[in-house]
């Protein structure tokens, strides 16, 4: 599989942007961005999914650049309207997977 362009993963993380709305909690509207095992998000955060060699992939400094960009376009969207909220997976359970250290 080939890596998408850093033009075509600024598309993508606007196109993520549109996050799908969730009930409110008390009087607190939120909005849910899927990242864990297995979704988009998570792929680019696991070293072991994430073989990129661009901007995107390597360090975790690199490795997080596309979820936040992904939430960078969120919260414009949403401003002040909403709450994001994201799951993150906390390890692996691999001992090349990350680990909350």
């Amino acid at each position: 599989m080939n890596e998408a362009s850093s033009d075509a993963m600024k598309t993508i993380a606007l196109a993520s942007s549109s996050v799908r709305p969730r009930r409110p909690i008390g009087t607190v509207v939120t909005r849910a961005a899927h990242s864990a095992h297995g979704y988009l998000l998570h792929e680019f955060l696991s070293p072991i999914s994430n073989h990129r060699t661009d901007q995107y992939g390597g360090s975790l400094e690199n490795r997080m650049r596309f979820p936040l960009e992904v939430a960078d376009g969120v919260e414009h969207v949403i401003a002040d309207a909403a709450a994001l909220v994201a799951a993150w997976p906390y390890r692996h359970w691999h001992v090349a997977g990350t680990s909350a250290k």
